[in-house]
């Protein structure tokens, strides 16, 4: 089962190369950058007022174009019925439960326990079908300290990645991936604090759809909206994209944005089960 699950983690979880930027020729992308950069500085100096008006006739058609995306979202919203989401029934056990991996990446974290571990021991997946995975760059000194320092509960696991030329996070996540064994990835930051039943509830969606299923995402809130003026401005903006926008945009069946984390992706068929780790 580890090494099935790792050929589906290297193969199926990764685009193919023709669709990735592995192989780009960045000595092309910047000289097209710089070329293009030195002719709007001309444009820019010989017609000035063409020019700004190029760009701020850009600038107004990409604002319209927001608001009206956003308007139409909000008035299917406050349709009844228009935007229907995916409606938990609470515990079963008739539904199976699948291997749960998490990646998260840690930099400098001092707080682990208090911050990462103590959520992370509240979710009520099984923890046999569950592991988590903490990953850092192998200069952290930081959190290795922290880490030696702290009891990792047995479906935790801490990994190093080797030293490179750029330090970056898409590059930890990509080295962590190689050492999942679930069927479900999901990604989560040191700042994170997933409810609960989080798990189960994606385990119960996957397995209640087809084998289209490719990620299920998850809404982000902000623990501390009422800390002060900022954080509720910010929590006003995640609700009405979370709850709003990206359920109109797939209402109105076009691409939604899959930013961020708690969002799990699906390796194999929705509704594998099984025992991490087992033959």
């Amino acid at each position: 089962m580890i090494k099935t699950n790792r050929i589906y983690a290297k193969y199926f979880a990764r685009c193919a190369t023709r669709e990735s930027c592995h192989d780009l020729n960045f000595k092309i992308l910047h000289i097209a950058l710089c070329s293009l950069i030195a002719l709007v500085a001309m444009t820019g100096a010989f017609a000035p007022a063409v020019t700004f008006l190029v760009f701020a006739l850009r600038g107004t058609l990409t604002l319209a174009a927001n608001m009206t995306l956003k308007l139409t979202t909000k008035m299917l919203f406050l349709h009844r019925g228009a935007l229907a989401s995916f409606k938990y029934k609470g515990r079963s056990t008739d539904t199976p439960l699948s291997n749960i991996s998490i990646i998260v990446p840690v930099f400098k974290e001092s707080a682990i326990v208090s911050h990462l571990l103590t959520p992370l021991r509240r979710l009520d997946h099984p923890k046999i079908l569950l592991e988590v995975i903490l990953v850092m760059e192998h200069d952290n000194i930081t959190t290795a300290k922290t880490l030696a320092r702290t009891k990792l509960p047995p479906w935790v696991t801490a990994i190093n990645v080797p030293g490179g030329t750029i330090k970056t996070k898409p590059r930890v996540l990509n080295h962590a991936l190689d050492h999942c064994r679930g069927s479900i990835i999901d990604a989560y930051d040191g700042e994170d604090a997933p409810k609960p039943g989080q798990l189960r509830r994606v385990a119960h969606h996957s397995s209640e759809s087809d084998e289209k299923l490719a990620c299920v995402k998850g809404t982000l809130d902000f623990y501390n909206s009422c800390s002060n003026w900022l954080s509720r401005c910010f929590t006003i903006k995640y609700a009405t994209w979370f709850r709003v926008v990206l359920l109109g945009l797939a209402r109105l069946k076009l691409p939604v944005q899959l930013s961020g984390t708690t969002l799990f992706y699906s390796l194999a068929y929705p509704g594998r089960t099984g025992r991490l780790g087992s033959a």
